[in-house]
């Protein structure tokens, strides 16, 4: 459904702000958005306020209890490298073991939701001039730059990707990004520990699963579409060795 602007709906039900529905599903109120904006979750705006029925935090919950408990932030990330077909060095064989019993069975809405606290999201502003000094700091994620190819996605300026919490700080110590604008042109997905493995973007599985987050529809199929076909074509491997 999305977001209902300038109606007084009476759903018979109980009605959330976003703070209180990010507090029962666990989840950042960003996160809470999103989920209204490409209609999981049923909400409408009244005046400068989004609210959010009770109803469908409701139903959300239940479809989080069937998916079973979310990954911890070292299993989510080991689920979306191991379908992007990359190492997971950092778990022992015995974890290892238990999620890829555990891929078998997903499906990618239930996979989206057992990565949903993969990382914390913050939105920024920032000069584009000093975009570069960004890009140096953080894995590229999402559609940024020429990863739009990959999901046959216009490229856009704005920048999306994974930055521990401490080089957060050196960071904003460098640049002078700006929180809590109404325009933002950097999406940053903060973790409590060091980003796993190299390289100058993540891997695909993880910007197919960061891009389903989106609020444009366009790119949240995008995202869904490629992050299916990965999860797929993993299980059609994995069944065959």
């Amino acid at each position: 459904m999305g977001i209902l602007v300038g109606m007084a709906i009476d759903y018979g039900d109980t009605l959330l702000n976003t703070a209180e529905a990010a507090k029962s599903l666990g989840m950042t109120a960003s996160r809470v958005r999103k989920l209204v904006e490409t209609g999981v979750l049923t909400g409408f705006k009244n005046g400068g306020t989004l609210l959010v029925t009770a109803k469908s935090v409701r139903r959300c919950q239940q479809r989080e209890r069937k998916s079973g408990r979310p990954f911890s932030p070292k299993m989510a990330f080991a689920a979306l490298y191991m379908i992007s077909g990359k190492d997971v060095t950092w778990l022992t064989s015995k974890e290892r073991y238990r999620l890829k019993t555990r891929l078998r069975k997903i499906d990618v809405e239930s996979l989206l939701s057992a990565c949903s606290r993969r990382a914390e999201t913050r939105e920024y502003w920032c000069l584009e001039s000093r975009f570069d000094t960004v890009s140096d700091f953080i894995r590229i994620s999402s559609a940024t730059g020429s990863l739009a190819d990959k999901f046959e996605l216009v490229r856009v300026n704005d920048l999306e990707g994974y930055i521990s919490r401490k080089s957060l700080e050196e960071l904003s110590s460098k640049v002078r990004l700006r929180e809590g604008v109404s325009q933002t042109n950097i999406r940053l997905r903060v973790t409590t520990d060091a980003i796993p493995g190299e390289g100058d973007s993540m891997p695909l599985a993880v910007c197919a699963a960061d891009l389903s987050e989106s609020g444009q529809v366009r790119e949240h199929y995008a995202g869904m579409e490629k992050l299916n076909d990965l999860l797929e074509e993993y299980k059609r491997k994995d069944s065959r060795s």
